[in-house]
């Protein structure tokens, strides 16, 4: 016989107040992201190690010993890729179910939600050998711009790690008004039965076709559509066994061309700048946008990320070091300094530039950061992005540390 004292105790999906619907998803995401960080961040520097040694040493031993080494890496990335993911999707989940979440609408760039998506990506395709691709689009819509962003990361991860297929394609494309999002893959593809419960939370449980990964929930795809219904849109799936898979994301319009917008800078500066590569993490969605388009008007290649951890993932991964790299002070997880420690140990020092930029100038470990790397104050004017853009373009030195 259970205790009566249980019986009365709350449960998570019994009725709670607002303020309790706060606290469980915060205390979540809280528990699930502290040890995602220290693991992630001991293998990134374990693969840099492992780099290093397949450079520098000449023993034949260990040479002939590293392809295993590597490909013991790629399984245990893969297997943290996946905690991350399930996390997210509980948490998405349960602030779905059980909060009022309504999205927050803004115009969006389509071909900007599609490239963000294939770096999200790339290094799980790469290393399970899949070739993902984007299609460029001149479409603009309105809707929220993370909601869309984890539809998408959804759809890829899920075609990466159950299609069995070798290609993924992303695209943006009008619908009568509409947008249509597709992601299509040319693996194993669905019998028709499973393609009619495909979109249905906790499914039975099937083991990957890739061989990384534990049964799964789906409560990935169960997401996708919560957070397309709740933007007033609608998915479906189009499946045919041995012939790959068909995702379709429709949202509402109205649907505009994206302009040519005009550049904000002096002509020498965009010369100059033109072609660099400049890697920026920001969790405000907000800023790192700004920040981005406003390089990207100049011809500057961007790689920005909101998520620290799949930021530094891609930043690690990069065949050369980036021309500039700006990072956030205050994370989620906390400051930036880890990250600073990874990224310098990944490119040696030797002419990395950085800039950490904060709106918390009296922070004391910021005091603490400010010795070793310059700092700027946020907001970022048109005044201290110029000076940013001048340090790209080597028009003005970089200091190596204190508030600039």
């Amino acid at each position: 016989m259970s205790d009566p004292i249980f019986r009365r105790m709350p449960r998570l999906t019994g009725t709670m107040t607002p303020e309790e619907r706060v606290r469980v998803v915060v205390a979540l995401d809280h528990d699930g992201r502290q040890p995602q960080t220290t693991l992630a961040m001991s293998l990134r520097n374990l693969r840099i190690l492992i780099n290093d040694l397949d450079a520098n040493t000449t023993v034949k031993a260990l040479k002939k010993s590293l392809p295993s080494v590597k490909a013991e890496l790629v399984a245990v990335q893969a297997a943290v890729r996946q905690i991350i993911d399930l996390q997210q999707d509980l948490v998405d989940a349960i602030r779905l179910e059980l909060d009022d979440t309504r999205p927050s609408p803004r115009t969006i760039n389509a071909d900007e939600m599609v490239e963000r998506a294939c770096k999200s990506n790339m290094t799980l395709a790469r290393d399970l050998d899949i070739t993902l691709r984007g299609a460029r689009s001149r479409l603009a819509f309105v809707a929220d711009e993370r909601w869309v962003e984890r539809i998408l990361n959804n759809l890829v991860a899920n075609a990466i790690w159950h299609s069995n297929g070798k290609k993924i394609l992303i695209c943006a494309r009008r619908a009568k008004g509409d947008i249509a999002f597709e992601v299509r893959d040319n693996g194993r593809g669905m019998k028709p039965e499973v393609v009619a419960g495909i979109f249905e939370p906790l499914k039975a449980p099937s083991l990957s076709p890739i061989g990384h990964s534990a049964a799964r929930s789906g409560l990935g795809l169960y997401n996708v559509r919560l957070y397309t219904e709740r933007m007033g849109g609608t998915v479906t799936c189009v499946s045919t066994p041995q012939r790959g898979t068909l995702f379709r994301i429709t949202l509402p319009g109205p649907t505009t061309t994206v302009a040519p917008q005009p550049r904000l800078h002096d002509i020498d500066a965009a010369k100059l700048a033109k072609n660099k590569l400049v890697a920026i993490l920001d969790d405000d969605v907000n800023v790192l946008r700004t920040t981005e388009r406003l390089f990207g008007n100049l011809g500057v290649e961007v790689f920005a990320h909101s998520e620290p951890l799949v930021w530094l993932n891609g930043v690690v991964e990069m065949k050369r070091m980036p021309d500039l790299v700006i990072l956030d002070y205050q994370l989620r997880d906390g400051d930036c300094s880890t990250y600073l420690d990874v990224i310098r140990g990944r490119w040696g020092g030797e002419g990395l530039k950085m800039i950490v930029v904060t709106g918390h100038a009296r922070n004391p470990n910021l005091l603490r950061i400010s010795q070793t790397v310059p700092v700027l104050r946020k907001p970022l004017t048109e005044a201290t992005f110029a000076l940013i853009l001048d340090v790209l373009g080597g028009r003005r030195k970089l200091p190596a540390a204190g508030f600039l």
